[in-house]
């Protein structure tokens, strides 16, 4: 027991005496200063009273006080408070101190006792816990018995009794009492039947029939010993508050008859007087209090077995599978509404007529012998668990997979159930059907990684770890199944790539990939998966979140294409569409976009048309044609800078431009392009001698810088006036100034 718990701490008692001791303490004494009152009164001449609340009011105190040291300081009240008003009723001092020391006694023994036989406080409820009070009372009175002997509590001439006196007094006061205060504080007011009106209007007519001829009538009569079967009536009919009541009205009564004489004992020596009454009064309320007691235990266990009962029965009606009860020998007793729905008109699973067509069947279609039935085999003792079959009834008679579960019961003789056994059903029709269908599309899905050796499939965990590798992300990334499985599917990856996927997702980084479990409509995106030797492979990946049926991802798959023959076909595509298909070089869109991009810098543009290339079609045909074309174009490249741009615009015109070059450098090109188209071209029917007439435009770019049409349009000008000027010439436009200046360019200049 802690240092700050009660010995038994009382049911009922407010929680704001336990918090506050003082409070306690003082109500307390003010209360027990009122009992050894009320037990002056009731006393006759030097003896015990006939009955006095003194005891009860001491146990209920120091039972609850909350801790040793409170116990201890309301100990120490209860003797002052004892001791003081006994003194001041007209007891000496030394029997005052004596009866206030063996009151506090007797109650930390009743007390003690009531912990040791019952701990978990001081209430009355049941039969057990009246037997319990009934000890502590006794034990209580016994063992202050000494104390009230020695010090002259009693005035008898006789120890024997005045012990007796002292240990009746303390029993009957202290239990009479704490049985009415108990159950009025903390027992259960409900419990008990309340009798029609009618019937507890005769018991209230037969209590004062009783009284008036037990106290006024016959007083001597003994007629007193009818409040037995009247109140044995009231215990076994009226409510237990009722019956609490009849015990303190009658103990009032004989209580107050015994003080005026009008008792069937009063002419008995004073202590036997008080002995007879209070042995009445003791019998009666145990009597009472027993038969109550007993009958309210009886009727709440009746409700909390029917409330059980009605308990197993709702949840026996909600258990989805398909519950059965049989007896010894098969008979049902209690099924389910599942195995209603389940069975039909069939009694018990397997049991039907065989010519009927029902029963239970194996798996493989053939019918299960009786004694192999599950429920016989339960019945033989022989548990049978997760048994998978067949059950054909009147509600399903093309059957429904079920798996059984079967169990003995065990003997309870009397029972019907004795000997017999339960089996639980539980339909997996639909679970195997589902099942069969998730194996076909895990076949299909086999199928597919299996055909699909041109794509990579890679699925990989919330984390990133890869959890699925086919034959064609081997074939594709040069590695194994068993080599990649379990690592990020980072891994696979250019980690350049990186970067870019992550920004096209949304996400800041590639750290963010996996951490936020993103989820949305698939994505494709293009990157470069790293092969096992090292060089990279581009891809074009379909990614999509697997997510559960809650919305949460549970993983990634990705569909990657080797697009390393389309990257191929598009930059053929791309080329094609910016060159010229004869000689290969830039047309004329590349040379205006090129044009646009160097427009901001200094630039030379050189305009260049062939002189005489017409004639050289004219005779040798078209094919000597475009030979001098592919060789015009090969010159004009071996003439320019690495990072010039030679085009061809059409027909026999062509361009060179010359980014971020000064003027001089510019019109040194020009001379030599000149002089690189002068030498004959040999063709096979015999040499072919062309010319060029070329005009320069240069341009100092910067905010001013001219746009690219107008810098092509005015070199284009300049090739004219070299034209003009008589072929095989360079000429200068002049920029914005109108006009233009020829500068002839003679051959090895």
């Amino acid at each position: 027991m802690g240092a700050g718990e009660a010995l038994v701490p009382p049911v009922g008692e407010p929680a704001v005496l336990g918090r506050h001791p003082w409070l306690r303490r003082v109500l307390f004494a003010v209360l027990m200063a009122l009992a050894v009152l009320v037990g002056h009164a009731a006393q006759v001449a030097d003896t015990v009273p006939f009955l006095s609340p003194v005891p009860a009011v001491a146990v209920l105190w120091l039972a609850g006080s909350p801790g040793r040291r409170e116990r201890v300081l309301d100990a120490l009240a209860l003797v002052a408070a004892v001791a003081l008003v006994v003194h001041l009723t007209g007891a000496p001092p030394r029997a005052a101190c004596a009866l206030a020391v063996a009151t506090a006694v007797q109650a930390l023994a009743a007390a003690w006792t009531h912990r040791l036989l019952r701990p978990a406080g001081l209430r009355l409820r049941t039969a057990r816990d009246l037997a319990v009070l009934a000890a502590g009372a006794g034990a209580g009175a016994l063992v202050s018995a000494p104390l009230a002997l020695l010090g002259g509590v009693l005035t008898s001439p006789h120890p024997v009794v005045s012990a007796g006196l002292w240990l009746l007094h303390g029993s009957v006061s202290a239990f009479v009492v704490l049985a009415a205060v108990l159950h009025a504080g903390g027992g259960a007011p409900g419990e008990g039947r309340r009798a029609p009106l009618p019937e507890r209007c005769a018991v209230a007519a037969g209590f004062a029939l009783v009284y008036v001829l037990s106290f006024w009538v016959w007083p001597q009569a003994g007629v007193v010993f009818g409040f037995l079967p009247v109140a044995v009536w009231a215990a076994v009919r009226e409510s237990l508050r009722a019956v609490t009541v009849h015990l303190l009205v009658l103990t009032g009564a004989v209580v107050v008859a015994a003080r005026c004489g009008r008792d069937p004992w009063a002419a008995s020596p004073p202590e036997l007087h008080v002995l007879v009454v209070e042995a009445f009064l003791g019998a009666f309320a145990v009597t009472v209090l027993v038969l109550a007691l007993a009958r309210a235990e009886g009727e709440r266990n009746g409700r909390l077995v029917r409330e059980q009962a009605d308990l197993l029965t709702a949840v026996f009606a909600s258990i989805d599978d398909a519950v059965t009860v049989v007896d010894a020998h098969g008979r049902l007793l209690l099924r389910n509404r599942a195995a209603d729905d389940l069975f039909g008109g069939t009694d018990v699973p397997g049991m039907a007529d065989p010519a009927s067509g029902e029963g239970f069947f194996r798996l493989d279609g053939t019918r299960t012998e009786h004694e192999d039935l599950p429920v016989v085999r339960a019945l033989r003792g022989t548990p049978v668990v997760a048994v998978e079959g067949r059950l054909v009834s009147t509600a399903h008679p093309r059957g429904r997979l079920v798996r059984v579960s079967a169990h003995p019961l065990p003997p309870a003789p009397g029972a019907p159930w004795s000997g017999g056994a339960v089996a639980a059903l539980h339909d997996v029709t639909d679970l195997r059907a589902a099942v069969a269908e998730l194996e076909r599309a895990h076949d299909l899905f086999a199928s597919v990684l299996d055909a699909a050796t041109d794509h990579a499939i890679v699925a990989c965990d919330p984390q990133g770890r890869v959890s699925l590798f086919n034959e064609g992300a081997e074939r594709i990334l040069g590695r194994r199944e068993q080599d990649v499985l379990g690592r990020s599917v980072l891994e696979l990856y250019e980690p350049e790539d990186l970067p870019a996927i992550a920004r096209g997702l949304g996400l800041e980084g590639p750290g963010d990939l996996f951490a936020t479990g993103r989820g949305g409509r698939p994505v494709t995106f293009r990157a470069r998966y790293l092969r096992a030797d090292g060089s990279a492979v581009p891809v074009s990946v379909t990614s999509a979140a697997m997510t559960a049926a809650d919305g949460r991802v549970t993983g990634y798959t990705s569909l990657a294409t080797d697009i390393t023959a389309q990257l191929a076909a598009e930059q053929r595509l791309a080329h094609q569409a910016l060159h010229d298909a004869l000689t290969g070089l830039a047309n004329r869109t590349l040379l205006h976009r090129r044009l646009e991009e160097a427009a901001a810098q200094p630039l030379g543009l050189l305009y260049v048309d062939l002189d005489g290339f017409k004639a050289v079609n004219d005779t040798a045909g078209h094919a000597a044609g475009d030979a001098v074309l592919v060789e015009v174009a090969r010159r004009l490249r071996a003439c320019v800078r690495p990072g010039d741009t030679v085009a061809r615009l059409g027909g026999d015109e062509f361009a060179v431009l010359c980014p971020a070059a000064p003027r001089e450098a510019v019109t040194a090109t020009a001379a030599r392009v000149l002089q690189a188209l002068r030498p004959p071209v040999a063709l096979a029917g015999g040499d072919a001698v062309v010319g060029a007439s070329v005009g320069v435009r240069w341009s100092a770019g910067g905010p001013a810088a001219a746009p690219a049409e107008q810098v092509l349009r005015e070199a284009d000008e300049a090739m004219y006036e070299a034209k003009r000027a008589g072929k095989d010439q360079v000429v200068v436009h002049g920029g914005r100034c109108p006009g233009a200046r020829a500068l002839p360019v003679r051959a090895g200049s």
